[in-house]
């Protein structure tokens, strides 16, 4: 079994209003020039929900990963999320790893996608 690290998936529904549907506690919001994010609780977990500032539309590319260096989420935590993402109406929803490239740039690895 490959090990997931992050979530990610396009819509136009605010940071606050994902947090809140999927479940986070303690919520924190911040941004800076390129990234905004909310951090906060799910299951004792803490996750990041982040997105470029700059979207040349109204439809953003957001991640879900987990702070820290472990892998995002066991079985249970990554079924509750796409569990609560479906019922928001996205789709797809990507499973995978994204890797550091330089900058604001990432290699996307899928490892599934759950329409």
């Amino acid at each position: 079994m490959s090990i997931i690290k992050d979530i990610w998936f396009h819509t136009n529904l605010d940071l606050n209003i994902l947090a809140s549907n999927i479940g986070l506690i303690q919520v924190e919001m911040d941004a800076e020039n390129h990234w905004e994010w909310v951090t906060g609780y799910l299951e004792n977990v803490q996750l990041d929900i982040t997105r470029p500032i700059d979207s040349k539309s109204d439809i953003y590319e957001v991640r879900i990963f987990r702070l820290g260096e472990s892998p995002i989420i066991s079985g249970e935590l990554h079924s509750l999320i796409v569990t609560r993402l479906i019922k928001l109406g996205i789709s797809p929803i990507y499973i995978g790893i994204w890797n550091y490239l330089s900058g604001n740039d990432f290699e996307k690895n899928i490892l599934s996608k759950i329409i």
